[in-house]
């Protein structure tokens, strides 16, 4: 679909476009997870390097980032040229991205809300997986083991007792069960 929709445009005005739109996706109500949100700028204040590795164009998750206030967030996305696909940054992709810009393994912290992301949730010391279903989050702990955290953020507020990034895990919260930051 993406083929279809991007043949035969000018890169330049493709380019805006995408700007625009994520622009626009950021100003949405309701459309930014408020709790991840306050996590990624948790991790920030306590001078953590946070990169955001995504399987969306980079354009357009810049400016979603960008309108949000996370303009100092580092970004690893797929990447177009005019209609065509230079990198398509998903699954084991993303390690070798990352690795492209000289980040490698083992991180701190992953967090990811696809199984999709396994490659990146394994290399890091603590993954954790955002909104999984009970049985992502089963697969995920078969394969990640005791070290997986799963934390459900819903809504445009933060659970009561979130632990500060770095914190002892609280099993009863809602929130995170452990939280840092990425490498």
């Amino acid at each position: 679909m993406s083929r279809i929709g991007l043949s035969g445009r000018n890169a330049d005005e493709l380019a805006a476009e995408l700007a625009r739109f994520g622009a626009d996706l950021g100003e949405e109500p309701g459309r930014i997870i408020v709790p991840g949100l306050r996590r990624v700028r948790s991790h920030l204040d306590a001078g953590d390097r946070v990169i955001v590795v995504t399987a969306c164009e980079h354009t357009l998750a810049r400016a979603v980032l960008d309108v949000i206030g996370l303009a100092e967030v580092e970004l690893v996305a797929s990447r177009i040229r005019g209609p065509k696909l230079i990198v398509h940054n998903h699954g084991s992709a993303k390690v070798a991205q990352l690795a492209a810009h000289g980040v490698t393994p083992p991180w701190r912290v992953a967090y990811s809300d696809s199984l999709s992301d396994l490659p990146i949730l394994s290399a890091a010391q603590q993954p954790v997986l955002v909104n999984a279903n009970a049985r992502e989050a089963a697969r995920a702990r078969r394969l990640l083991g005791a070290r997986l955290a799963t934390v459900t953020w819903t809504g445009a507020h933060l659970p009561e007792e979130e632990p500060a990034p770095g914190a002892a895990p609280d099993r009863r919260s809602p929130g995170p069960t452990r939280g840092d930051a990425h490498r």
